[in-house]
């Protein structure tokens, strides 16, 4: 993307009365300006070293009268002219004005309450509110297009956060602040009194979530969710998940097998860019059920022993072995211990996982 340079003018507090300001020092300075020049020869002629504004006062003649009033047509003629012809500058403080307006409305900035201190000291001191922090928001206006650049970091910005979002939704107000509260509650962030820019990966991973779900979406996609994020912070996301299946449906990619195997009930898998194999998870176990088992022994000689008859078998550990085969080899090897009363600790069956599921696609 284009790096713009530029950033614009900076919007400031100040800014909510930016057309008033600036019509009326533009006004103001066009009026001065033409009572000087009509009365310039009266200027020149008088003597500013001896003069007294007490002695000789004010007075309102019918010229100065018909100067007053030339001057505020002309400032009218100003003001059309501006307006006729300079309108897209008159959209641009309108708009400066109503971003400045915006952010005062809904608090986006971190204020103190100050005292004010009086001349009279029996007089009570009033207190006001002084803004310390105003967020750095820029406009510009380039080729029709506008530019909005925003720096925001504010304390309980998670709340701002979600109501911008559902303003932009056009979502009613009522149902913004039910719907934030909800969210944040269930994404755990409801009681983070921080500025986000200090937020874990993990606390802004939730964040977002719970600005995609703002709008009750039908669908719900996630690219990696829990990439880059540690064991405590993988499994909060993936409860918050898991919890918003009741609201949506999510669809989210990812390369960790026992997320999917957590939290899903269908899956498909990507091979070159192609779906290789889909369906639901207890489905495709069963299409793939594998006919592994192991079995434990007590004594690490027996299960040497066993290695040594059941040639197929692999010692994956001094007292573990590993049997492939079909289904009914599981009975053949149970006969044998029996018979030769070998002490066991535990017998199991192997259930495919997703992981060896995919690799096996993968392979073909």
């Amino acid at each position: 993307m284009r790096k713009i340079w530029n950033k614009g003018h900076r919007i400031r507090a100040s800014d909510k009365h930016l057309v008033y300001h600036f019509s009326i020092g533009t006004l103001l300075f066009v009026f001065v300006a033409v009572l000087l020049l009509l009365n310039m020869k009266q200027l020149m002629r008088t003597d500013w070293e001896h003069f007294s504004l007490l002695e000789n006062g004010l007075t309102l003649s019918p010229y100065n009268f018909i100067a007053i009033l030339i001057a505020t047509g002309v400032c009218a003629l100003v003001a059309f002219l501006y307006y006729r012809f300079c309108y897209d500058g008159f959209k641009k403080l309108l708009h400066r004005q109503k971003l400045a307006r915006m952010i005062l409305e809904n608090k986006w900035y971190e204020a103190d309450t100050v005292q004010d201190s009086v001349f009279f000291t029996n007089l009570q001191s009033r207190s006001r509110e002084k803004i310390v922090w105003f967020p750095k928001i820029y406009y510009q206006m380039e080729k029709g297009l506008l530019h909005i650049r925003c720096e925001i970091t504010l304390g309980k910005y998670q709340d701002q956060l979600l109501r911008l979002c559902g303003e932009s939704l056009e979502m009613g107000k009522n149902d913004i602040e039910k719907r934030s509260d909800e969210l944040l509650t269930l994404v755990g962030l409801s009681k983070e009194n921080h500025r986000i820019r200090g937020f874990s990966r993990g606390m802004k991973q939730r964040l977002g979530i719970a600005q995609a779900l703002l709008g009750r979406p039908k669908i719900l996609i996630c690219d990696e969710p829990t990439s880059a994020l540690d064991p405590i912070g993988r499994k909060e996301i993936l409860d918050i998940l898991l919890s918003s299946k009741k609201q949506t449906t999510v669809l989210f990619s990812t390369h960790i097998l026992s997320d999917v195997e957590r939290i899903c009930t269908d899956v498909a898998f990507l091979n070159n860019g192609k779906i290789a194999m889909q369906g639901a998870v207890a489905d495709l176990k069963n299409v793939c059920s594998s006919h592994e088992f192991i079995v434990e022994t007590i004594k690490a000689d027996d299960a040497e022993y066993l290695s040594s008859v059941f040639t197929d078998a692999q010692l994956t550990a001094k007292d573990t072995l590993l049997f492939l085969g079909e289904q009914f080899k599981m009975f053949e090897v149970l006969e044998f211990i029996t018979e030769h009363k070998i002490l066991i600790s535990k017998i199991e069956r192997v259930e495919p996982s997703l992981e060896s599921l995919f690799m096996e696609v993968v392979s073909k």
